[in-house]
C-alpha cells in the first residue's frame, strides 16, 4: 500500500549480490506474467502494489549498526536518517 511520504527499509543478512537478487528479483512465467520472489512471498506483499523502478537493494561489505551507513548511498538517505 502507497502512502505520501512514507518509506519501507528491511535489513537482513545475505552472503552476497547475487543471492539478495535471487531473493528479491521478481522472475517471469513462459506467458510474461511477473511471478512473486520469496521477498514478496515472506513479507506477504502484494506485487501488484509494487513499483519495481523504486525498489533499491545492496550488499554492504563491512557490517555495522549504525543506520547512515546502512543507507549511504541510497536514494533520499539524507531525508530518511
Amino acid at each position: 500500500m502507497e502512502k505520501q511520504g512514507i518509506v519501507s527499509i528491511w535489513l537482513g543478512n545475505i552472503k552476497n549480490q547475487k543471492q539478495l537478487e535471487k531473493y528479491v528479483d521478481l522472475t517471469y512465467d513462459e506467458e510474461g506474467e511477473s511471478v512473486p520472489s520469496k521477498f514478496f512471498e515472506d513479507f506477504n506483499i502484494d506485487m501488484d502494489e509494487t513499483d519495481e523502478d523504486f525498489i533499491e537493494k545492496a550488499v554492504l561489505e563491512e557490517k555495522s549498526d549504525e543506520i547512515s551507513v546502512l543507507l549511504e548511498g541510497c536514494s533520499y538517505e539524507e531525508v530518511i536518517i
